[in-house]
């Protein structure tokens, strides 16, 4: 039987569970680890310059589809209305 167990009410011994002790086989170095930080910043400011970009092109498209909608579009009662002069 795996991991010594009698029965299979017996409680499991070893620690199975993902919720273990960490362990950091890395141990970076002072200098390594400041040159991690800076990578892991330049990511993240390159990630949210790439959302902000993505966020306002869309917002550009939803606001001309918008306007074109409301005052280029002709349906109805807006094809007949003719601007005050």
């Amino acid at each position: 039987m795996l991991s010594g167990r009698k029965t299979l009410a017996d409680r499991k011994t070893g620690s199975g569970s993902a919720y273990s002790s960490f362990q950091d086989y890395k141990e970076m170095k002072g200098h390594e680890f400041a040159e991690f930080q800076k990578r892991m910043f330049a990511d993240k400011a390159r990630e949210r310059r790439r959302f902000r970009r993505i966020f306002w092109s869309v917002m550009i498209v939803v606001i001309a589809a918008a306007i074109y909608l409301l005052f280029f579009y002709e349906v109805g009662p807006i094809k007949s209305f003719k601007w005050p002069v």
